[in-house]
């Protein structure tokens, strides 16, 4: 702007020089008149010359100006970058060993439980394992914004029975709901097509922190769940979905903190209700991945109602595959003493754990190995019904121990027996990684026996 001000002015006040002699002479002498006229031409040009010249000097500064400055916003979007993936590297790190652990936290606890007669005994139990799982809820937490943070974070799509969807999560929270006195019911419209398609693990995520904190916040009187089809045609339906409840309460003025990450009504180092204020932006950032919308309608003392829109195409039935419902599965578990089986794991825990399980389920034969080399070589000298691999390992991964196996080094026996994996590891990059050496199926620690005796009965049909 400066330059521009400049050279204007600079260029009339010429001008206006001459001009001025040109009027001043004109009357007295025609000759003095034509040699203004001749010298004014180049006197123009040269302040023509001189305008332009500062106007490239001045453009090439710019140019310069704006190199510096893209050079610089390259570093920082650079520096961003990394830091980013050094957070979600860190996170997902730490997910890995919080969940190794716990692992064997909640395994052994679960064998635990299965010993102990006396009910007071039964009971502390159980409340550890329930610490452990609210701790594990949270390490998700924790990894599913570090993949919403990095746009890694995908929604599937596969159909699924929306009424059982509804049902699994209000039975999770039927024991912690009597324990407070509250009423905890259900009520789904009948226009809702039975099989719909969407992503129903994190569907479920979302009813269930939606409940969590409806349960939490609640005193006395109910939580209720209802949903209702919105619109509906031959391919698509629209859903609301809304958890009320007659708890404590929001103030009107408050309800946007409650979808920011980390907060909370109350911050204060006294707070009455704990939590990582992780969850509803969560929910927020899944639905919003959903193409869909989340609200509150809420008040001081008088209770609160969480919503959401969700469209999902209809489902057709006959493409829906059996429930994945684990209960009472280790019961079907018949003959095991009749197979072999190979543990592939580097933390003694976990491996031990692992071991105590299946010979809970049944089998004798089974060998243990510390890591993917001294399991290629037990694979050479014996043949499996089927192998557990842990995934991160010293020596030999077992990554590269699957592709071993499957590449038949050395005369394996065991090319075409099912691999599992095991592993800590919950990010989508590393499942498709283990499936694409060869393995045949992946189990996310920490594993249950119901889980842990599904993978079985998949991979081992004449199981049952």
């Amino acid at each position: 702007v400066f330059f521009g001000l400049k050279a204007t002015f600079i260029l009339l006040f010429v001008t206006f020089l001459i001009q001025q002699a040109y009027t001043f002479y004109r009357p007295f002498n025609s000759s003095i008149h034509q040699q203004l006229i001749i010298i004014t031409a180049p006197v123009l040009s040269l302040v023509l010359f001189y305008i332009v010249h500062s106007f490239k000097k001045y453009l090439l500064g710019l140019v310069a100006t704006l190199r510096i400055q893209n050079v610089e916003l390259s570093r920082a979007e650079q520096s961003a970058r990394e830091a980013t993936r050094a957070k979600s590297d860190f996170l997902a790190t730490m997910s890995h060993e919080l969940r190794t652990p716990l692992n064997g936290i909640l395994g052994n606890l679960e064998l635990l439980r299965l010993r102990i007669n006396d009910p007071e005994q039964n009971k502390i139990a159980e409340t550890i394992q329930q610490s452990g799982r609210l701790l594990l809820a949270l390490v998700s937490d924790i990894l599913d914004l570090s993949r919403i943070e990095a746009g890694k974070m995908e929604i599937q799509k596969a159909p699924f029975q929306f009424q059982s969807l509804v049902r699994e999560v209000l039975q999770g929270f039927e024991h912690a709901a009597a324990e407070k006195g509250l009423e905890l019911y259900s009520t789904l419209a009948p226009q809702i097509p039975p099989v719909v398609a969407g992503d129903a693990v994190r569907i479920r995520q979302i009813l269930y922190n939606l409940i969590s904190n409806a349960v939490k916040f609640t005193h006395r009187g109910y939580v209720k769940l209802e949903a209702q089809a919105l619109e509906i045609d031959d391919q698509m339906a629209n859903i609301l979905i809304s958890v009320t409840d007659s708890g404590i309460g929001i103030d009107a003025d408050k309800t946007a903190l409650l979808f920011q990450d980390f907060q909370q009504i109350d911050m204060s180092s006294n707070r009455r209700y704990q939590g990582s204020g992780l969850g509803l932006s969560i929910c927020k950032n899944l639905v919003g991945l959903m193409g869909g919308e989340i609200g509150v309608q809420s008040a001081k003392n008088r209770g609160s109602t969480f919503w959401i829109k969700i469209q999902l195409p209809i489902g057709n039935p006959g493409d829906l595959m059996a429930a994945a419902d684990n209960s009472g599965l280790t019961q079907q578990i018949q003959n095991a003493y009749s197979y072999r089986l190979l543990i592939v794991e580097d933390h003694p825990v976990n491996r031990k754990l692992t071991l105590a399980m299946l010979t809970h389920l049944g089998f004798v034969h089974v060998d243990c190995a510390e890591d993917g080399l001294i399991a290629v070589n037990l694979t050479r000298e014996k043949k499996y019904d089927l192998i557990l691999m842990d995934v991160l390992m010293p020596e030999l991964d077992g990554v590269e121990a699957t592709r071993s196996i499957r590449l038949g080094a050395d005369g394996s026996k065991n090319q075409n027996t099912p691999i599992v994996a095991l592993t800590a590891d919950d990010i989508k990059e590393d499942l498709d990684l283990c499936l694409n050496v060869g393995m045949n199926d992946v189990l996310t620690k920490p594993v249950d026996l119901e889980q842990l005796a599904a993978m079985l009965l998949k991979w081992i049909p004449d199981l049952q």
